[in-house]
């Protein structure tokens, strides 16, 4: 497993660091897409974890979050797609992205190292995350006013998202292509987020990012033969 480049990563977070230290104070969350605001009333939420367990809810969460001059850390998601962050943003963000692609088993000591220069982590699946660790870097988390985004499980996370009755569009029988899926999208979790909330969305649509159904959308959505999958 290859080792992290210490003096690489260290030189590119303090170049995050020097791009953001003019700000003013942080606001209590960060942007999210326009069509899940009613889920997510204060954004995501900074100085916290929140766990996702779908690729495309994660993706569209972490490109409305970007914005224009956000910048992110990404550790152990050498899979995730950068391209499709990128079109999803409202600004290309690939040279805002520091990455670590396998950290082993010092990824919590380099979610500390980022926290303090980026606005947004992605963490890929960690390992079983006990308590302490997790509370250890939501320690981090609050000191830096850094959002912590994971794809799957963190014990105690601020919120958790999912999503439920995927259906995607576009394939016939035997001809086709996929053209986007349409999903319920849940959030839960603490605060004004105790009570689950739900909206039913295209999640990606054609363009990669969440788009709102067709007026015409119903239980059975129209755009040729439609297949259900468990996950996006």
């Amino acid at each position: 497993m290859a080792a992290v480049d210490v003096q690489e990563l260290q030189a590119r977070i303090a170049e995050a660091q020097e791009a953001t230290r003019h700000r003013q104070d942080p606001p209590p969350g960060l942007p999210v897409p326009e069509l899940l605001r009613g889920v997510l009333p204060d954004g995501l939420p900074v100085g916290a974890a929140t766990a996702v367990r779908d690729r495309a809810l994660l993706v569209a969460l972490a490109a409305a979050a970007l914005g224009d001059h956000g910048w992110a850390g990404v550790v152990a998601m050498p899979d995730l797609g950068l391209l499709a962050v990128d079109h999803a943003a409202t600004a290309s963000c690939i040279h805002r992205l520091l990455l670590v692609d396998e950290p082993a088993e010092q990824w919590p000591e380099i979610i500390a190292a980022l926290a303090g220069g980026v606005d947004l982590i992605l963490l890929g699946p960690p390992p079983a995350v006990g308590e302490e660790t997790a509370r250890r870097i939501g320690a981090v988390l609050r000191r830096t006013n850094c959002a912590l985004l994971v794809d799957g499980a963190w014990p105690g996370a601020a919120l958790n998202g999912w999503v439920s009755e995927p259906v995607w569009q576009g394939l016939g029988r035997g001809w086709g292509q996929l053209t986007g899926r349409s999903a319920n999208v849940h959030i839960a979790g603490r605060g004004r987020a105790t009570r689950e909330r739900t909206v039913r969305l295209l999640l990606p649509g054609a363009n990669g990012k969440a788009e709102a159904l067709p007026r015409t959308a119903s239980e059975r959505e129209d755009g040729g033969a439609l297949s259900r999958a468990e996950h996006g």
